[in-house]
């Protein structure tokens, strides 16, 4: 993922400079982004990393407290020289680094992984980042991500200067229209010159004016569709109106400053498209009401797919399909919150498959793989859709069983999942015999904090595999 464009340091600068984001507040999307990234990658540090003239700057960040350091010792700054991804798994044996004093020091960094955050005119503005206190390994899938979700950053980046610009335009028809100049065609002028779609809303009689983009965005041609509130209001998915219309009004009635939301239109091939909203009140009456609003449509579409890959990334286990740890555990504190609002009780069961080592050391694990996928399908098919079954890791696995009233409820679902499991599984040429221990617990009986109620069930996994294995104890 070399990049092959050369440019002078200057003309890069010049680019970092062009999107202001240099010593910008902190924002929720960009912290997000990194916090995201700790997660995917389980390390305690991340960062969304911009390299000035003579300083790296965090953009975001999550695990250090420092928001810059010298350029002269950052490692984002040997990624922008090299002109791809940066991996150093043990700082303590590159040469280019043993000594740094952020690896002497706090924040004592023994693993770095970096890859460049690129304009779409191939300048290296920075670098989406993960470090961590020890040594570790990576592999090229990871890095894969890793680029991912720098892309995403730099998405980020891009719409953030093109609402800047927004606002700049939006604040020129103000400043037209306080001096009274023909605000009218300058403003009509600027809509129709903008990239994106462009609105202007008469507030008390609900007429509107859609600009050309606004209806190429849709696929709908300028005309098609009446120019009336109520035309745009059909075009939002059900799901969505009334969340629209409520910031709609709190920005209308003054009670919000800002109107910025995101929502899904109809196409007109059917399809429906992600679009950023953003607008403001230019005019009111003079008792105060709003009279005139106008705002823009941005396309988000590709932004909202590409969340959703890194969210299913960072969410689901990629051999099984299963919901992976980071997923079990969000859904665990949820059903703990839900069962003591409710004064209900729910089940855990905690699955190790018996010799699984042994399948991969005699068939190999690309059959062994294929074995976790078909015990993933099989025990999937008798859990109850309310119920959350996932694969922690390795061949270790769980289950969260929903309003359980009983403990003899969980017994007759472990007791189904042993039969199940022990049932010889046909891979490839081979039928291969496995089976499982499985570990209970009940809450509230095992607690009510989310890792008592795994830790006792765990606990009990592990008497069933001291008393035999192929067997369940709670």
């Amino acid at each position: 993922m070399t990049n092959t464009h050369k440019f002078s340091e200057l003309d890069r600068l010049t680019a970092l400079q062009k999107y202001q984001l240099l010593d910008s507040a902190p924002e929720k999307d960009f912290d997000s982004l990194v916090k995201l990234t700790s997660l995917i990658f389980d390390v305690p540090i991340a960062t969304v990393t911009l390299v000035d003239q003579k300083r790296q700057w965090f953009k975001a960040k999550v695990g250090i407290d420092i928001c810059e350091t010298p350029r002269e010792i950052s490692f984002c700054d040997h990624a922008i020289r090299q002109n791809k991804e940066l991996i150093v798994e043990d700082t303590f044996k590159d040469a280019r680094f043993s000594n740094n004093p952020l690896v002497l020091n706090a924040p004592f960094l023994r693993f770095y992984a970096g890859v460049p955050i690129t304009t779409p005119d191939h300048f290296m503005l920075g670098t989406l980042c993960v470090m961590d206190t020890k040594p570790r390994n990576i592999s090229s899938k990871q890095i894969e991500i890793l680029h991912l979700i720098a892309a995403q950053a730099m998405h980020l980046i891009e719409s953030r200067l093109e609402h800047i610009h927004y606002v700049d335009l939006t604040d020129q028809v103000i400043d037209a229209n306080e001096r009274e100049i023909s605000h009218q065609e300058i403003l009509r002028k600027a809509m129709d010159a903008a990239a994106n779609g462009v609105w202007d809303l008469d507030v008390p009689t609900g007429n509107a004016y859609f600009g050309p983009n606004w209806h190429g965005m849709l696929g709908f041609l300028p005309g098609e569709i009446p120019s009336t509130y109520d035309s745009w209001l059909n075009l939002l998915h059900p799901d969505d109106i009334q969340r629209v219309v409520t910031e709609l009004e709190n920005h209308l009635n003054g009670s919000k400053k800002d109107y910025s939301i995101e929502f899904r239109m109809l196409c007109k091939d059917g399809r429906y498209k992600w679009v950023l909203s953003s607008g403001a009140v230019i005019e009111r009456d003079k008792n105060g009401k709003p009279t005139r609003m106008v705002g823009t449509h941005t396309d988000i579409s590709s932004i909202k797919e590409k969340d959703e890959i890194i969210w299913k990334q960072a969410n689901f286990d990629s051999l099984t399909g299963l919901p992976n740890r980071n997923l079990f555990f969000d859904r665990l504190v949820e059903a703990t919150k839900r069962a003591k609002r409710d004064k209900t009780k729910f089940g855990i069961l905690f699955i190790d498959l018996d010799g699984f080592k042994a399948v991969n050391d005699t068939f190999g694990h690309q059959s062994g793989d294929a074995l976790l996928k078909q015990v993933a399908l099989n025990v999937k098919s008798i859990i109850r859709d309310s119920d959350t079954f996932a694969r922690l890791g390795g061949d270790e696995f769980t289950v969260i069983l929903a309003d359980c009233k009983t403990v003899d409820y969980i017994k007759s679902v472990a007791q189904k999942i042993i039969d199940l499991i022990a049932s010889p599984i046909s891979v490839g040429n081979d039928m291969i015999s496995i089976s499982a221990s499985v570990g209970g617990s009940f809450y509230p009986e095992a607690g009510e904090k989310p890792d008592e109620i795994v830790k006792k069930a765990d606990d009990n996994m592990y008497k069933a595999k001291r008393n035999g294995k192929n067997q369940f104890f709670i």
